[in-house]
């Protein structure tokens, strides 16, 4: 998606994301504190002679930074990013069997009957699994939308 999207007006929300334009302008100017790269794609374009221009931002990227700082606050995230290379959600990781034991142990496999019925059949389980291996943390205790 390549669409870019104006600067609302002054008290006025966006209508794709329901931010004001202040927090817009805001999460303009974060960066990403390893590479120092803007986490949000923006643009002025200006007419020849004139003295005010345009903001445009790109809305995939605003969304995506969106996206990522739900995950932040949510309080879970991989405790080595080196072993998500395919920048995986943890609901990825959780969902999927082989990827699963990938990020749990990739020297054993487990078994299908582990998975749906054993020691890994809730996502609880799983989740704990990876608290315990140090593979997943939690910068607060978890929400769990699973019954046991």
């Amino acid at each position: 998606m390549d669409d870019w999207i104006r600067l609302p007006k002054d008290q006025e929300k966006c209508p794709y994301t329901g931010l004001s334009r202040s927090t817009l302008n805001e999460i303009l100017t974060e960066t990403d504190p390893l590479t120092g790269e803007k986490l949000v794609k923006s643009l002025v374009k200006i007419k020849p002679g004139a003295k005010r221009g345009i903001k445009l931002i790109n809305l995939e990227s605003v969304l995506d930074y969106l996206e990522k700082e739900a995950k932040r606050q949510s309080g879970l995230r991989f405790a080595v990013q080196i072993l998500n290379p395919e920048d995986l959600s943890i609901d990825q990781v959780l969902e999927d069997r082989e990827t699963f034991n990938n990020f749990l142990n990739p020297d054993l496999e487990i078994t299908i009957e582990a998975w749906e019925n054993g020691l890994f059949s809730t996502r609880r389980k799983r989740l704990m699994a990876l608290f315990n291996a140090g593979v997943v943390v939690n910068d607060r205790p978890p929400v769990v939308d699973d019954e046991d």
